[in-house]
């Protein structure tokens, strides 16, 4: 199973907590194509709530930006990552998918950004592997 599949099959299952737990509803989930291959996937959050939206996308192919897990103010639209891992640094089986998860969900800066508690703009990447 490729990168894209792989992500499409577990990504939702993955980060289903933010439903669960922070109250985000998930909005869609966009193909991109390029010379008709599938080049990445991204699936959309957002919460009313907090005011802000997260961006999950994993392409890995025709650029280097690999998995990344971005987040929105949706007021200031000032724009945060808090965790990426490029492609070539992704394992073969597929483990960084959830290691990531694991890695944002017991960041406190990474859930203190997604609860909407407090919201704080970085000039780096919060997580990156």
């Amino acid at each position: 199973m490729n990168r894209i599949e792989f992500f499409k099959t577990h990504a939702r299952n993955l980060f289903s907590v933010l439903e669960s737990e922070y109250q985000y509803t998930f909005e869609e989930e966009k193909m991109y194509r390029y010379a008709d291959l599938d080049w990445s996937v991204k699936l959309l959050y957002s919460s009313e709530v907090a005011n802000l939206r997260i961006e999950i996308e994993q392409a890995p192919y025709y650029t280097d930006y690999g998995f990344t897990f971005g987040i929105q103010n949706l007021i200031t639209k000032e724009d945060v990552i808090i965790f990426n891992i490029a492609h070539e640094r992704q394992d073969t089986e597929n483990k960084f998918l959830g290691n990531a998860c694991e890695l944002i969900f017991s960041n406190k800066e990474a859930v203190d950004l997604i609860s909407g508690k407090e919201w704080q703009s970085y000039n780096k990447i919060l997580i990156q592997k």
